[in-house]
């Protein structure tokens, strides 16, 4: 074992012990810094490619070091801010030119709105906020579906987070296609165009922002400062949705042991004698 492979192994051993995401991204950074050699065993070298929207590399660090944690040596590519369509469009991109083993596709959904949209939603008609959505969709649908043209990975699409307000107030839930409604629709739409193509998978974002609470998955300060989506707090959460496509990719199990309420193996009529018996 070389002494950048001793390096690394104090670096993860850190992270496993406080899986934070301060440490989790400087873990990133100084193994960055070491440049360390791809894996000798070809199926420990896989690679992962996060474009979007906005800064992404923090996401990019959490969801690497956690697919090092699991023993495998990933290559991770960043998109530029906001240059998915380009990288996805250019089949000489340095995205493709990396074969990743999965590719994740996070654009937010303000920014393929008009500036005004969120103004001038209560004046805007049932069929105008119509056309509105199924755009927003498509838009996404069809860099997804290039993607996976265009490469052997894995695509995954997050969806769109539902907005806890409205500005039609009260009357939100009255309307045909109120403004919740419109981003819930959304993503009813989006699973649907995809969910024929078994190379990419939709990443329910909203249900996962809704379980960690939506007022905390974004850090105002970084937003405004750097277009970074998410918080702290709530990035390694979707890191680790993105783990769950990466671990049945790969067959990742988890073994586990069933014990009796004192503590001895389980066993019991069932253990014994099974569930016919």
């Amino acid at each position: 074992m070389s002494g950048t492979d001793d390096q690394m192994n104090e670096i993860l051993e850190s992270v496993r012990k406080s899986p934070t995401y301060l440490n989790l991204w400087s873990a990133y950074k100084k193994i960055q810094r070491l440049s360390p050699k791809p894996s000798e065993d070809a199926s420990l070298r896989t690679g992962i490619a996060i474009i979007g929207s906005s800064t992404l590399e923090p996401l990019a660090a959490c969801f690497d070091i956690k697919i090092r944690l699991e023993g495998f040596h990933p290559h991770t590519f960043v998109g530029g801010f906001n240059t998915y369509r380009q990288e996805a469009m250019d089949k000489t991109s340095e995205l493709y030119k990396r074969e990743p083993t999965i590719i994740v596709l996070a654009v937010d959904a303000w920014s393929l709105l008009d500036q005004n949209f969120l103004s001038n939603y209560p004046r805007m008609s049932s069929k105008s906020r119509s056309v509105e959505m199924k755009g927003l969709v498509n838009s996404v649908t069809a860099i997804a579906e290039l993607l996976e043209k265009n490469s052997a990975a894995l695509v995954l699409v997050n969806n769109f987070i539902v907005p806890t307000f409205s500005p039609l107030g009260i009357a939100d839930n009255k309307q045909k296609l109120g403004f919740k409604k419109f981003f819930r629709r959304a993503n009813q739409l989006l699973e649907e165009k995809l969910e024929g193509n078994s190379d990419i998978f939709v990443v329910d974002l909203d249900s996962i922002a809704s379980d960690f609470g939506k007022s905390r998955t974004v850090n105002w300060n970084t937003y405004y400062r750097g277009s970074v989506p998410f918080s702290e707090g709530f990035t390694p959460i979707v890191a680790n949705e993105y783990m769950r496509y990466f671990g049945a990719l790969k067959g990742i199990t988890k073994r586990c042991i069933v014990l009796d309420l004192d503590n001895t193996l389980w066993g019991g009529i069932i253990g014994e004698d099974g569930i016919e018996g």
